[in-house]
This record gives C-alpha cells, sequence and structure tokens, in this order.
C-alpha cells in the first residue's frame, strides 16, 4: 500500500494535517527546516539530470577508459564513485550516473558479468560510506538534524566541529575504499 504514495506529495499532505491539528506552530516550524541543504540537493539532482540528457554517461565512459585497464578498474571506480558522492546523493546521483558507464566500461574491458559485479560492489560500498560528507545528501541531512536538536547556545561553533568531522570521516573513507579496492577485497577484475 505505502510503496504506491508519492513521497514528496505524502509529506506535505502530514505536515497539512499537522498544522491543522495544532501540533506545531507553522512559523516555528518552518524556521527549522534546513532549506540550504534541501535546495542543495534539488540543484544537485537537476544537475545530474541535465549531463544524463545530453550525453554526459558516455563522456564520462571515455574519459575513464582512457586512463583504465582491468587491474585499476576497481580503484578508479572507488575514488570516482567516493568523490561523486562527496558532493551529492549516492542513491538519487552517483548509482544512477554510474551503473550505465559501469556496463560500458565492462563491455569495452571485456571483463563479463564477474566484472560488472565487481565494479558494481565497489561503486556502491564506495559512495555509500564517503556520504557521511557534510556537502552530500548523507552528510547534509545529519548535519541539519543534530543542529535542529541541539539546545547549545555554541550552534555555530558545533557545526564548524561536526563539519570537520564528517568532512574527515568521509575521506578516511575514501581512502580505505580505494586501498581495499587496490588489494582485491572487492574482486579486482583480471
Amino acid at each position: 500500500m505505502f510503496r504506491r504514495l508519492d513521497v514528496g506529495l505524502t509529506s506535505f499532505f502530514v505536515a497539512a494535517v499537522l498544522i491543522l491539528l495544532g501540533v506545531a506552530k507553522e512559523k516555528q516550524a518552518l524556521a527549522k527546516i534546513p532549506w540550504g541543504t534541501l535546495l542543495l540537493i534539488c540543484g544537485v539532482g537537476v544537475l545530474m539530470n541535465v549531463v544524463i540528457e545530453m550525453g554526459g554517461i558516455d563522456l564520462i565512459s571515455e574519459a575513464l577508459l582512457a586512463i583504465m585497464t582491468p587491474a585499476t578498474a576497481a580503484p578508479i571506480i572507488a575514488f570516482i564513485s567516493s568523490i561523486l558522492s562527496f558532493f551529492s546523493s549516492t542513491t538519487g546521483v552517483v548509482i544512477p550516473t554510474m551503473v550505465p558507464t559501469i556496463g560500458t566500461i565492462v563491455d569495452s574491458l571485456g571483463t563479463g558479468s564477474a566484472g560488472f559485479i565487481s565494479l558494481t560492489s565497489v561503486m556502491i560500498s564506495s559512495s555509500l560510506s564517503s556520504a557521511f560528507s557534510p556537502a552530500s545528501t548523507g552528510g547534509g541531512l545529519i548535519l541539519a538534524a543534530y543542529m535542529a536538536a541541539s539546545n547549545s547556545e555554541n550552534k555555530e561553533q558545533e557545526q564548524q566541529k561536526l563539519f570537520g568531522r564528517l568532512f574527515m570521516i568521509a575521506i578516511a573513507c575514501v581512502i580505505a575504499n580505494i586501498i581495499l579496492s587496490a588489494v582485491g577485497v572487492y574482486g579486482i577484475i583480471k
């Protein structure tokens, strides 16, 4: 039943019902919404749709194939996926962009379904683990939720400190995934 509901429309409906019931004051509720984070997420999503529609997937595939061999495919995919996820949504941008790219790369390298599975695993693991970046959807939402729940008087300092910590976690995850893919944890394509 719930799988057929539009998430955006449903959330607006629930918000309207809650306001009508007097659960929260409208101005206070709107003031706590992280508008900057929402605009960032929407803007990146629109930009990625333009890239996909304009043939950006083919350009990305060709550029990666120019520097890639079967042995270096996994670490390069780990790096690219992580960097993309630093600034965008993993499920909304990175996976829809990289899966067709990986398909083209696997076809060109001739590694078959094992290569596709390996590179897809690397891409998903790398992009999900670097999504802690505060410029990414996940990190931005973590930062916004923490700040909305914080009762501290030093919100600005806490926000800067959390921003730095999330960024360092994301960098550590990128490095770890590149190393793991280079040593064969994901089954480097041969």
